[in-house]
């Protein structure tokens, strides 16, 4: 059976450490599919820049990749697809397994984790999804805390879109954060400088 990980978040903006952890995954799995989200009610910073940037900094991020798909149908109905519906609309096509950060599991075991206390039909969806889980950098968390379906990989780069948007609006410099390409579409079009 075909394995499938679905990257979803953000992506504002795509940063190489995305890019390391789909590259690093994709040995792993038989396709990645990037799905960036519309609006998100637990997330504004989410909201920040015209959806059109999104998708084209993603595409140059993410698709001289092989083995990975994008999926636009978020940003482009502005729309915002909980984890649980995206499981349900790929699960025909393989074995789905949903990547997420070592943050978001933290406290899992005792039912303390973002996915608890965020997430909607959380206990279904701790209880029966795959999780791919990424260690992050600061995030500590035991066995325990992880969900019954997991693998965990240590993908060794770390970083946070949050800190190249500050940058950008610092006027510092982004260039070891994100590719060339993405750098230069964030300059030419004054993304983040508000």
């Amino acid at each position: 059976m075909k394995k499938i990980a679905i990257f979803g978040g953000s992506f504002n903006p795509p940063a190489i450490h995305h890019r390391n952890i789909v590259e690093k995954l994709i040995y792993y799995f038989d396709e990645v599919i990037v799905i960036p989200c519309g609006p998100r009610p637990d997330k504004p910073t989410a909201n920040t820049i015209d959806p059109v940037h999104k998708i084209k900094m993603i595409d140059i991020t993410f698709s001289n990749i092989p083995g990975v798909r994008i999926e636009f149908f978020d940003l482009e109905n502005n729309t915002f697809t909980r984890t649980h519906k995206l499981d349900e609309i790929f699960k025909d096509e393989g074995e789905v397994w949903h990547i997420v950060g070592s943050d978001i599991i933290e406290g899992g075991g005792i039912k303390n984790s973002i996915i608890h206390k965020v997430w909607e039909n959380a206990d279904w969806v701790w209880n029966n999804l795959k999780f791919c889980v990424i260690e992050r950098d600061g995030y500590k968390f035991s066995k325990d805390d992880l969900p019954p379906n997991y693998t965990v990989f240590n993908i060794g780069n770390y970083g946070a879109s949050s800190i190249i948007r500050e940058k950008v609006f610092k006027g510092e410099s982004i260039n070891s954060l994100v590719t060339k390409d993405v750098e230069e579409y964030i300059i030419k079009n004054k993304i983040y400088k508000k």
